[in-house]
């Protein structure tokens, strides 16, 4: 018995060491999405025919919106369905480019 007891926390042991060694490399390529955004209704549909996802569009004017959020708590918000514009410029690390 005192076999069966060394071998499942061996199993144990080995399986903690993976996960562990698993949450280490996925932290490392983690980046953060939260903060404030620039934040846009669009209840004429225009965002994509005007190109608002296009690095080069201003968003000079558009709200800010924290994320994580929700646009209902906002009182000029707070009836609007439909849909809305996130936008916000990030870095990722340059072994990170090109890859999900």
């Amino acid at each position: 018995m005192s076999k069966h007891i060394v071998y499942i926390a061996w199993i144990i042991w080995l399986f903690c060491q993976s996960a562990a060694a698993q949450n280490s490399i996925s932290e490392k390529h983690k980046t953060s999405l939260n903060g404030t955004w620039a934040f846009r209704i669009d209840p004429n549909n225009m965002g994509e025919t005007e190109g608002w996802f296009r690095k080069e569009y201003s968003t000079a004017g558009w709200d800010k919106m924290p994320v994580p959020g929700n646009w209902d708590l906002r009182n000029e918000y707070a009836r609007y369905t439909g849909k809305a514009w996130y936008r916000r410029p990030f870095s990722i690390a340059a072994d990170q480019q090109g890859k999900r």
